[in-house]
């Protein structure tokens, strides 16, 4: 796999960019995961940080282009706050559909945010069943040609 350095994701809102920044910048008065860092205007991209119990710390940026009156796309950038690369995590995906999931859920006006399932870790003992069998089948053909 490459390493990368940041997950992002877009996808489009129907709301004005008026409305979806507003939302955008309550964020952080709602959970006490995400705290707002800077905005840049020239670049139109605001940042934020993802702070969850027992993980890493976050960088989240996200970029917001009007379409038409109507409909917003939003840019989402998640990764880590000192920059460094990863190959494949988990927690920083999960982030980034955490994020996306709340930004979605304030515009609709839900009063508790959707948290998505938390994604499992895979488990290193699954494949003990299958090598159990391969042993087990190997085992069977010495003793059918012993027979």
């Amino acid at each position: 796999m490459s390493r990368q350095t940041f997950v992002s994701n877009t996808f489009f809102v129907n709301a004005s960019e008026e409305t979806t920044r507003f939302i955008l910048l309550s964020l952080p008065k709602k959970t006490n995961e995400i705290s707002f860092v800077s905005e840049n205007n020239k670049l139109n991209v605001t940042r934020f940080n993802h702070q969850a119990p027992n993980q890493d710390n976050y960088q989240v940026d996200v970029s917001l282009l009007p379409m038409n009156n109507e409909y917003t796309q939003v840019n989402i950038h998640v990764g880590y706050i000192d920059g460094h690369s990863f190959t494949n995590n988990n927690t920083i995906k999960q982030v980034l559909v955490q994020f996306e999931y709340s930004i979605q859920a304030a515009l609709r006006g839900d009063a508790a945010f959707f948290q998505p399932p938390v994604l499992e870790e895979r488990n290193s003992l699954s494949v003990l069943p299958f090598f159990a069998m391969i042993a087990n089948f190997v085992t069977n053909i010495f003793m059918w040609k012993k027979v």
